[in-house]
């Protein structure tokens, strides 16, 4: 599920992703995902609660709530590349 927090300046949004067990990359680093450009996972929070700030070699997993900068343009490839398919969810 993707949830629209914050539109910022010049096109960017800030958006949380929950990631659901099928997500793509669970189980991948953040250097490993190929997110769309001028965009930045800023925030991973637990599903225990724990923030924590990401590096490259942070990893992804199922349940984690991601805090993403992200061009409006760019939240359906964003989806679909942490989320998987589109089909059905929330925007």
């Amino acid at each position: 599920m993707m949830i629209p927090l914050l539109q910022l300046h010049s096109g960017l949004e800030l958006v949380e992703i929950k990631l659901p067990e099928t997500s793509p990359v669970a189980g991948r680093s953040v250097r490993e995902v190929l997110l769309p450009a001028e965009s930045l996972i800023s925030l991973i929070v637990d599903p225990g609660g724990v923030p924590r700030m990401p590096s490259g070699d942070t990893r992804l997993n199922a349940g984690d709530a991601l805090v993403v900068v992200s061009r409006k343009e760019s939240l359906d490839m964003l989806r679909e590349q942490l989320i998987g398919s589109t089909h059905g969810l929330d925007t």
